[in-house]
């Protein structure tokens, strides 16, 4: 799943490049067009074209194949470094959308994306919406979330924010710290400091 329905296409280039495609209701253009182009940034999906027909609105993003649910399906836990690396990335694209006036509202692991360069960046950019107070704090609650399953595979059961075995991360007293700031912080940009 890379945070919904995608079609995977090959562009007509002489590269001849792998695309992504989503479609939506023709309806939805209105909306969904504008964010597309103006929430463009080093850790946000690119959006490399569009196109309309009567029925469907479609979106032609880059190639990326690969999400954070593929990392936390996998045995593997990500070093500290590699941790912070991950995250970094995902609060720059978070505070950018953020910046242009939105909020995510639906942030996860799935739509969360990783290209073959190991740039991570945040999908689901076209269904952001207007920010408020309470979109801020769901955009850091679900940040804690892909922080937590990148930690230790699952959510807690409380459905609280922290992490049940903090003896994994203990070579890197740096990365617990974080984990708890993400827990009691009002702003993204906080944690980005």
């Amino acid at each position: 799943d890379l945070g919904g329905k995608v079609t995977i296409a090959r562009s007509k280039d002489p590269i001849s490049t792998l695309v992504g495609i989503r479609k939506y209701p023709t309806g939805k253009a209105e909306e969904i067009l504008p964010k597309s182009r103006k929430l463009s940034h080093l850790n946000i999906v690119r959006v490399l074209d569009a196109f309309v027909t009567n029925q469907f609105l479609y979106l032609v993003f880059e190639d990326m194949r690969l999400s954070l649910e593929h990392l936390v399906v996998s045995p593997a836990y990500p070093t500290s470094l590699q941790l912070g690396t991950i995250l970094g990335q995902v609060l720059d694209g978070l505070n950018f959308i953020q910046g242009e006036g939105y909020g995510h509202g639906s942030l996860n692991c799935g739509n969360i994306l990783i290209n073959d360069q190991g740039c991570v960046k945040v999908g689901g950019q076209e269904l952001c919406q207007i920010t408020s107070p309470d979109l801020k704090a769901r955009d850091i609650f679900d940040f804690g979330k892909v922080m937590m399953k990148l930690m230790q595979k699952v959510d807690r059961k409380d459905g609280k924010i922290g992490v049940d075995d903090p003896s994994r991360w203990q070579d890197n007293p740096d990365t617990m710290q974080f984990a708890s700031s993400v827990a009691s912080t009002r702003s993204l940009k906080e944690l980005r400091r």
